[in-house]
């Protein structure tokens, strides 16, 4: 099968003028300003939760080292927050170039805070106490990237370096439908997955994330639940239950399960159904793709449809300049 993962190009862009003072081999910016630095900026657009395109980017953090006189390295980025509201730009000092060194960049997506995350120099990241149990707006796309081994000299002018995000998590959408009656869905959830875990992984070297699961959504306690809601002519025939669902990937689904309580128009007793998410097609979730399950409530029979989508991959290349 071919694995689905969006990709998102982010570009440091970097000023191809250059000069050298004294014998340093910085870029400089005493003379040309910060156009000589390292610097940051994308169109301004609206943010939602799960990124599809461009528009959807929110702040980001990035590291980075370079070497030192070809030995041993010097970080000049350390979770570094990248601000989306100053114009995708870092508030913490300005960063130039040296011309001869090596660097290397790794960034995550969205910004975290509060010592939860950590980048080696290798390029080994780490994240503590993830939580997926937000839905909708407030689900979180959790991303990584990297650029390896850039190196410029006085015949090899610098050139814009790009950072290509991938998605460390799987998406999920419950769709809820009644095809010709009206109904009462009294209660609806899904559980049985973890949501909360620790994640580690070396980006850039193809390398799949490895995930320690740290909490399980129950029958009894899940984040994913609606109490009720209306299918009808008027509030419409089916709706997107939860919005996005941002979930860690690779577990089995042996205990994922789906569960709903429901009620015909005029009638007084209710009906309920658990339906496995483990299905011939789909026995686990898989970082970079998305998973779209369809209850059906018709003539007192439940059918359920599930489709493997690709995050949507149009307009996702980002200039940096």
């Amino acid at each position: 099968m071919r694995r689905i993962m969006m990709m998102i190009r982010i570009i440091l862009c970097l000023s191809a003028m250059m000069f050298s003072i004294s014998c340093s081999r910085v870029i400089s910016g005493e003379s040309g300003g910060k156009e000589n630095a390292i610097s940051f900026m994308a169109p301004e657009a609206e943010t939602k939760a799960a990124v599809d395109t461009k528009d959807d980017l929110t702040n980001f953090n990035v590291w980075g080292w370079h070497t030192v006189g070809g030995s041993g390295a010097s970080q000049i980025f350390d979770a570094t927050e990248i601000h989306k509201d100053a114009g995708w730009d870092y508030t913490d000092g300005t960063r130039f170039w040296i011309l001869g060194e090596t660097y290397d960049f790794y960034a995550l997506h969205p910004a975290i805070t509060g010592g939860t995350v950590s980048y080696d120099r290798e390029g080994n990241l780490s994240v503590t106490g993830f939580d997926c149990s937000g839905t909708g707006e407030d689900a979180i796309d959790l991303m990584t990237a990297c650029s390896n081994g850039i190196q410029y000299d006085e015949n090899n002018r610098p050139q814009p370096v790009s950072l290509e995000f991938s998605h460390e998590l799987a998406r999920l959408k419950f769709i809820v439908k009644s095809e010709n009656t009206s109904v009462t869905v009294e209660n609806f959830k899904v559980y049985g997955f973890g949501y909360k875990g620790n994640l580690s992984k070396q980006v850039g070297s193809g390398t799949i994330a490895n995930w320690d699961v740290t909490s399980v959504s129950s029958e009894t306690a899940t984040p994913f639940e609606v109490p009720s809601f209306e299918l009808n002519r008027t509030a419409g025939m089916e709706k997107d239950v939860f919005g996005d669902i941002l979930v860690i990937p690779g577990n089995e689904l042996t205990d994922a399960e789906m569960y709903i309580k429901y009620r015909y128009l005029g009638e007084s007793t209710s009906q309920s159904s658990t339906i496995s998410l483990n299905t011939s097609t789909t026995s686990k979730w898989e970082a970079g793709k998305s998973y779209r399950y369809i209850l059906t409530v018709k003539g007192g029979q439940l059918t359920v449809n599930v489709s493997i989508d690709p995050w949507d991959e149009e307009n996702t290349s980002i200039s940096w300049q």
